[in-house]
């Protein structure tokens, strides 16, 4: 395990590191860019909170000191950089206001930090994490609410799994037998894979 640098963890232990170093409210805070709001936040805070994380060898394995050094400096100037690809701010992916985004407690997003203080920003009263905070998560949970279809490929799938074309795909007159589908378009004379017809 040491040579594989495996780090023995339960579910139990990984939910209280997680919480530890508070691993949900930053990534709400990075996806919505909160460091930038006010000023100062992006550094000082944000490498704290970058830290907190790395400092942790469940969620990251085990890490010197100097490599958590390097990966802070590194990732703060990557979030510096305000890169499209980072998918932060304005370019974050849209995500559902329901179901499984939200916190089973109280219905607030996870997606968003909200009423939860921004991580990084109150100093450790020693080593490397800051006081324990209060917060709402769902780590542990036993079940989630059931998934909505949001894709509108996905969504094209599930009306194909209706009585005139049989239940699932591979049953007798489905479109999607396995093959191909027959192309709408009699001047075509062509097949569209499942690929295309679900584009």
């Amino acid at each position: 395990d040491e040579e594989l640098k495996k780090v023995p963890s339960t579910p139990e232990s990984r939910c209280a590191d997680a919480r530890r170093c508070r691993l949900a409210a930053f990534g709400a805070a990075l996806r919505n860019r909160d460091y930038d709001k006010e000023s100062g936040d992006d550094k000082a805070p944000l490498e704290r909170a970058l830290k907190a994380v790395l400092s942790t060898p469940s969620l990251v394995g085990p890490l010197k000191s100097k490599e958590i050094d390097f990966y802070v400096t590194w990732l703060s100037l990557a979030y510096h950089s305000k890169s499209s690809q980072l998918f932060f701010g304005d370019d974050k992916i849209p995500v559902a206001n329901d179901s499984f985004c939200l916190h089973t407690a109280d219905g607030s997003p996870k997606f968003e930090l909200g009423e939860r203080p921004l991580p990084g920003k109150n100093r450790p009263e020693k080593g490397v994490f800051e006081p324990t905070v209060d917060e709402v998560d769902d780590f542990l949970t036993d079940s989630l609410p059931s998934l909505r279809v949001h894709s509108e490929g996905k969504k094209k799938w599930k009306n194909l799994k209706s009585p005139e074309h049989g239940s699932e795909p591979n049953t007798p007159n489905h479109p999607l037998d396995g093959s191909s589908v027959k192309s709408n378009n009699a001047n075509e004379g062509g097949e569209t894979s499942e690929e295309e017809f679900l584009e």
